[in-house]
């Protein structure tokens, strides 16, 4: 059997973002431990013979982000090859992704207080109205109401917002001064270097659009510009 592992977040905590979703960089390299012991990965495996291949493990890390500078390292140590799916937008125009600045804001407050900073945008969340569609995203596994509402928090900004498409810039700028911005944007994403070098010890890199929009949502022009620019900016690179 196929198993493709996906990962984002894996880093340690951080007091500044008390209620950030991650993964702990130990638990992460117990499951690598654990998955090296059982042998799901084939050693000198790459993406082709994955492919090709009716039983073995992939493991993949979403939106280019700094914590998987370190995955590389300890991936490489176990000669384990990984998939690193990079977004362009925060390379090319050194800001925050749309989603990122969500999941900041989710990460430094809790759910009331975040609602209370939408009231005073003139937006009052009504959960009840988001689509049984976009509920079923995530909104099963909550374990508790805290999180249930972060998770429908989160559907409301990154889909509901055609109206109002300033609403999280505003919100993150309302909750991060501009230098805090600048410092945490540093340490954020895995920087151009970093992305060669990754590349050149065989990790693989794959397009994750332009700057990360949901492409069900766009039409064909659009999703064609996320595809390609991003494709353009990595082949550059790499």
């Amino acid at each position: 059997m196929k198993r493709i592992i996906m990962y984002h977040y894996i880093r340690n905590y951080s007091k500044e973002l008390p209620f950030f979703n991650f993964l702990h960089k130990n638990d992460f390299y117990k499951q690598i431990n654990f998955f090296d012991k059982k042998k799901l990965f084939n050693l000198k495996d790459n993406f082709k013979s994955f492919t090709k291949s009716n039983k073995n493990t992939l493991l993949s890390f979403d939106d280019g982000i700094y914590d998987h500078y370190s995955v590389f390292k300890r991936l490489t140590k176990l000669k384990i090859k990984g998939i690193f799916f990079i977004p362009s937008y925060p390379l090319i125009k050194k800001d925050f992704l749309k989603v990122h600045k969500i999941h900041l804001i989710l990460g430094k407050y809790k759910s009331n207080e975040v609602i209370e900073r939408l009231k005073k945008f003139g937006v009052k969340i009504n959960f009840k109205k988001i689509s049984s569609k976009e509920k079923s995203y995530q909104v099963k596994s909550a374990k508790n109401v805290e999180q249930r509402n972060k998770i429908l928090i989160k559907i409301f900004l990154n889909f509901n917002l055609k109206k109002n498409n300033n609403l999280i810039d505003k919100l993150f700028n309302q909750s991060f001064s501009k230098k805090n911005q600048k410092r945490i944007f540093k340490s954020f994403y895995l920087n151009k270097s970093q992305i060669k070098e990754m590349s050149n010890h065989g990790m693989i890199i794959g397009g994750h659009s332009y700057s990360h929009k949901l492409l069900g949502s766009l039409n064909y022009k659009e999703q064609k510009f996320e595809i390609e620019k991003n494709i353009f900016h990595l082949s550059k690179l790499i």
